[in-house]
């Protein structure tokens, strides 16, 4: 591994910790099982991309941190929605 790139089995976990993510704000919210997972999922999604936005900064990677900012703001607002706006009550 050169100087500066992170391991192959890092960036894949990475992309399962993103896709089970996106499960976690889209399942619950879809069928109305347990909605409040879709809060957790969200919050957890924000904090991914705090943490990712932290990573780029220490690799001087300014390129890339603004789509993880469009990122933030899009989870930050379904938890916000989910919380505060348009809560999804559960299946009854």
């Amino acid at each position: 591994m050169a100087g500066g790139q992170v391991s192959p089995a890092f960036l894949r976990c990475m992309g399962l910790i993103d896709a089970l993510g996106g499960i976690g704000i889209l399942l619950p919210a879809l069928t109305r099982i347990q909605p409040r997972l879709t809060v957790w999922a969200a919050f957890g999604c924000s904090l991914l991309q705090v943490s990712a936005i932290v990573f780029h900064v220490s690799r001087a990677e300014a390129q890339v941190i603004p789509l993880n900012l469009v990122l933030l703001a899009l989870f930050t607002f379904i938890l916000w929605g989910r919380v505060r706006k348009i809560p999804i009550s559960s299946r009854r």
